[in-house]
């Protein structure tokens, strides 16, 4: 989530390398599949460099791939939002306002432009709740890791329906939870938006 905020702040800043290199980033991690994020990065950091273990649960060495593929394809849309988000704002009437009171750069952007950039990113973050959790049944799957994904996976080829049902509306109970977060976030940081 904070990389693709950061991604998206460098890419609506229009910094040379930083800009196209964010924008090269977020392309990659929407359009290509989580399973082939998977599989190159078992591929490269454990075939190639063995740096990483590819599979197993007991150590936390165990869980740093498939947090980066599932970060990865996460931060994609919520870099495109937020790019688009702070261009908005930085041509909005009081960021000119503060240029022109004579406010340092860095102080527009990371207090007052970041602010209200970021509650569509809220409303991104809290939909991407549900591509983690499609995302998880794949992950798991490819890193061999005990889960609620693996266990839903499992639940439908061995057609365990109560076990489906009471994952599937786990998953929607917490994603209420997590929509209820987001709301309370965004009205926090912005006293307009009604509940």
């Amino acid at each position: 989530t904070l990389s693709g905020i950061g991604l998206g702040v460098l890419g609506a800043l229009e910094v040379r390398i930083g800009s196209s290199t964010a924008r090269m980033l977020t392309g990659l991690s929407l359009s290509v599949p989580i399973y082939w994020t998977g599989t190159l990065a078992i591929y490269l950091f454990t075939a190639q460099l063995g740096w990483l273990p590819s599979a197993g649960a007991g150590r936390l060495s165990q869980l740093i791939l498939p947090v980066l593929v599932l970060g990865f394809h996460t931060a994609g849309a919520i870099a495109r939002v937020m790019q688009a988000s702070l261009r908005d704002v930085l041509a909005s009437d009081f960021v000119r306002t503060a240029q022109a009171k004579g406010l340092h750069r860095r102080r527009i952007i990371g207090y007052h432009a970041c602010r209200v950039a970021v509650i569509p990113v809220i409303s991104i973050i809290v939909l991407q709740a549900g591509f983690l959790f499609s995302g998880t049944v794949i992950t798991e799957s490819l890193f061999v890791r005990p889960g609620i994904g693996r266990l839903l996976l499992d639940a439908v080829l061995q057609q365990d329906y109560p076990i489906v049902l009471g994952v599937v509306c786990l998953s929607a109970c917490v994603y209420l939870v997590f929509s209820l977060f987001g709301d309370l976030t965004r009205h926090a940081l912005d006293p307009r938006v009604v509940l």
